[in-house]
Order: structure tokens, then C-alpha cells, then sequence
């Protein structure tokens, strides 16, 4: 602990810093009518002095957020489609940057006062064009909507620096590294489509087994719900922990189960609806002690791989 504390203080007289810009200028045209505005008007978020912290400390804070908002309307026959997406910010010179997958993002549709988590405390391995939500405006939509978006992002509780072995950053390297996120929005007249979102936000435990929980659906028009596919999509959920520290079981609101040992899970679903399946995935330690690991998830729609998040969980054994 004290070696701990003369590192933090050590690093407190250099810092590592987070800028998060926006692409383009406020009142971006998008399609049609549809436009992206920052609630402040800045384009970027400086937060200094930044060290791990897990998602309850980053949520206890004010100054790691962006807001904006997406606004217009659509008069036209056919839907408006637009995607959030993440992407490396400006390079900085002399500067290196966080690993993608160190950096953790919450993203928080906000209406008035209901706040509904759409990215939970996830990782990517790679932010390159990394689409986060997908939505859409109606066609004949010819009263303005307003939709409110929180973007929160954080250094992971996982990161390790100092000397020695099993670290992610030396001092010297953390002092001097830094993370900034564009946030784009893209839209045009094509579907488009986010097939799974990850919902856990605390610990969960049944039978003294962690647990998380996936949304799992075939289309992100929930409110289209039971309308039946004029042909059939096949959805392929792949669960893993890459440091092999974990067995998996799982339960499914359709009814499947299997609590046997498994060091990874593969599921395939055929949806002839558009439907959302929760699947109840339960984590423990292959070797019943304390573990805090990643779990990756992969999701394939039809064959190609549409979505990939990782998921950080903190085990009791």
C-alpha cells in the first residue's frame, strides 16, 4: 500500500489526460432534416490526473461526460436511419495513447427523468469506426423530435503501471499517455441495425454464481416486436474469456439451460420475428478463487460478425 500511494503521488505532478471532440461543427446536417448538436456548444472534455477507477467512482463524477443530442424531423416517405460511432481523436505529439480496449464507455439515452444505459460499462478492443447505437426517425415525422445522449468514458480498473512484471504501463508511460474519442453520427436512408447490447450494471448472484445479462435481438426496432421476416435470421452469440479463467453456464427466456462446465459458450438462434432474447449467462472461477477478468462477446447475423464488446467481471470465488 505504501509503495501504491508514493506512485500516485509520484505521477500527481505529471498527468495523463482525456479529450473527447466531436466530428465536424455543431448543427451537422445528418440526412433530410436530421441534425447532431452539443448541448454545451464545446467540442471537447480535458479531464486531468486520471487514474484506473471502476464504473461506480467514473459514475460519481461530472466532468468525464459529453452531451449532445440528436434533433429534426423527417417529412419525407421513408425512415431515417443513424448510427453513433466512436473513433480516435487527433494524434498528439510526444503523447502515446491508452490501448483501446483500457478505455470503458457508458452511453445513456436521457428522457427527462428516466436515464436508459444503451452502452453499460463496455470495452473494444478497437475504436476504429466503432459503431455504439443505432436508431432511426420515422418517415412523415413532421414535428421536431429530440433525442438526449450521454457519453462517459473512463480508464479501466483493470490497468496496472509501475515497475516490475505483470503491468500494462510503466510510470514513465502512463505519465505520458493520453486517450481522445471523436464521437461521429452517421445516417442515411438504409437499415441499419445493433443486434445486441450488454444490460448488467452491478454484481448479480443466484446460487452464489455471478451472472450477466444480454439482450440478444435480431433487429433494434423493438417496437416492431412479433412482426414475422419474410425470411428467417440466424444470430450466433459467442461468449469467451481469453485469459481462461472462467466456466460458463447459461439460461435463456426461451427456456434453454446448461449448467455444465463450459470455457466458452457458442448459441444460435433462428428468428422468423423480430424478437429479443435474454440470455442469463453465469460466470464462475475454474479454480474457485477470486478472479477479475474480461469476458469478450461476439455476434454474428447471418454469417458475418456484426458486433464485438468485452465486459469486464469481477468473480468471488
Amino acid at each position: 500500500m505504501i509503495l501504491v500511494m508514493v506512485t500516485i503521488l509520484v505521477l500527481g505532478a505529471s498527468y495523463a489526460w482525456f479529450n473527447y471532440y466531436r466530428e465536424g461543427v455543431n448543427s451537422d446536417i445528418i440526412a433530410g432534416n436530421i441534425k447532431l448538436n452539443l448541448l454545451d456548444g464545446n467540442n471537447s472534455i480535458n479531464v486531468t490526473n486520471i487514474f484506473p477507477e471502476d464504473a461506480s467512482k467514473a459514475r460519481s463524477k461530472n466532468n468525464n461526460t459529453m452531451n449532445f443530442t440528436i434533433t429534426g424531423t423527417n417529412e419525407s416517405d421513408t425512415d431515417v436511419y443513424y448510427e453513433i460511432l466512436l473513433k480516435h481523436g487527433t494524434d498528439v505529439d510526444g503523447k502515446t495513447r491508452f490501448l483501446d480496449k483500457h478505455l470503458v464507455f457508458d452511453l445513456v439515452q436521457i428522457d427527462g427523468n428516466t436515464r436508459t444505459y444503451l452502452l453499460d460499462a463496455v470495452s473494444f478492443d478497437d475504436l476504429n469506426e466503432r459503431k455504439i447505437w443505432v436508431d432511426r426517425v420515422d418517415a412523415n415525422t413532421n414535428s421536431a423530435i429530440s433525442r438526449t445522449y450521454e457519453l462517459r468514458m473512463w480508464l479501466s480498473d483493470t490497468v496496472r503501471f509501475g515497475e516490475g512484471d505483470g503491468i500494462d504501463y510503466t510510470s514513465a508511460q502512463f505519465a505520458n499517455s493520453y486517450a481522445n474519442v471523436k464521437v461521429a453520427v452517421e445516417g442515411d436512408m438504409e437499415a441499419k441495425s445493433l443486434p445486441a447490447t450488454s444490460i448488467t450494471r452491478s454484481s448479480y448472484v443466484e446460487n452464489g454464481k455471478s451472472y450477466f445479462i444480454t439482450k440478444l435481438s435480431n433487429d433494434y426496432k423493438l417496437e416492431d416486436e412479433g412482426e414475422l421476416l419474410t425470411e428467417n435470421d440466424v444470430i450466433r452469440l459467442e461468449i469467451t474469456n481469453p485469459s481462461n479463467k472462467l466456466y460458463f453456464n447459461y439460461r435463456d427466456s426461451k427456456g434453454n439451460e446448461d449448467f455444465t462446465d463450459n470455457e466458452s459458450l457458442e448459441l444460435t438462434y433462428t428468428y422468423n420475428r423480430n424478437e429479443t432474447i435474454d440470455i442469463q449467462t453465469f460466470v464462475y472461477s475454474r479454480d474457485d478463487i477470486d478472479v477479475s477478468t474480461d469476458v469478450k462477446i461476439k455476434v454474428y447475423k447471418n454469417g458475418p460478425l456484426v458486433e464485438e464488446y468485452v465486459k469486464h467481471v469481477n468473480v468471488v470465488g
